[in-house]
C-alpha cells in the first residue's frame, strides 16, 4: 500500500497480511484433507470397472439388452453413475 492507496496486484492493506492466532502463518484455511469427487457420468472404461465387469462383457450385455442404460453424445458413450447404481442393485434384488 503506497500513500493510502491499494496496490494492484498486492494483497497489501485488505487484511490478508494480518497474524491470525488462530492461523498459524503459511498454514491453508481448509483442511489439509484431499477430496475425492465422483463425476455424475463414467466412459464405458470406468463403468465397466465401477460395477466389477470388463470393457468386452459390459457391451456385451448392453447389446444384449441387459446392461445398464447408456447415453450417446456423438461418438462418446456414458453411463450416468445414478444408472449403474441402480442397475446393481436391480441385479442384487433378482439374486
Amino acid at each position: 500500500m503506497k500513500g493510502g492507496v491499494h496496490v494492484a496486484g498486492t494483497n497489501q492493506g485488505r487484511g490478508y497480511d494480518r497474524e491470525r492466532p488462530d492461523r498459524p502463518h503459511g498454514k491453508r484455511a481448509m483442511s489439509d484433507e484431499k477430496i475425492t469427487i465422483m463425476p455424475a457420468y463414467l466412459r464405458v472404461k470406468d463403468a465397466a470397472a465401477y460395477v466389477g465387469l470388463s470393457e468386452p462383457m459390459l457391451l456385451k450385455l448392453v447389446r444384449a439388452g441387459q446392461g445398464p442404460p447408456r447415453i450417446r453424445k456423438g461418438r462418446c458413450v456414458l453411463y450416468s453413475l445414478k444408472a449403474l447404481q441402480d442397475w446393481m442393485n436391480r441385479d442384487e434384488a433378482a439374486a
